[in-house]
């Protein structure tokens, strides 16, 4: 009888992972891209294959992209991971200069002047150029590489 369930749980478990935010979000930009293929000029045969084509290009360049964005962040990854003594040493020397300066007892001069930066206007301007595809709450995820959450 659980052998008989399997395949049950296994499409709840793909509508499950599809409809995540994740996925959902890429489904408009796939389907407006589909959909305006001129497909109606041409031929039944020919427009399945102009229709895989363009479904296979698009699937691809998220392929790319992503596998772009995790051999990266494993590369970054592993520099920062080789050098974590070092990286400690000098956190740690910043952590006692700023310590000593918000103390009084030292003075540093690029602290003690005040910057004003319009981070509203900052956002505004880089909103338009900015895609949805990058807001989705997984990216971190699979630009890590990490198929499942932490253990």
């Amino acid at each position: 009888m659980g052998t008989l369930l399997l395949p049950f749980v296994a499409v709840l478990a793909g509508v499950v992972s599809f409809s995540s935010p994740c996925c959902l979000p890429l489904l408009p930009g796939y389907v407006s891209y589909i959909s305006a293929l001129p497909v109606s000029e041409v031929g039944q045969r020919e427009a399945r294959a102009m229709t895989l084509r363009a479904a296979v290009s698009f699937v691809g360049g998220f392929t790319v992209v992503f596998t772009a964005l995790g051999v990266s962040s494993a590369f970054v990854g592993g520099a920062l991971l080789r050098n974590v003594p070092s990286i400690v040493r000098v956190a740690g020397f910043g952590m006692v200069l700023l310590g000593l300066a918000t103390m009084g007892l030292l003075r540093v001069p690029f602290l003690q002047r005040e910057r004003r930066f319009d981070l509203a206007a900052f956002l505004r301007a880089r909103a338009p150029p900015s895609r949805w595809e990058w807001r989705s709450p997984s990216v971190g995820r699979l630009a890590s590489g990490q198929s499942s959450p932490p253990s």
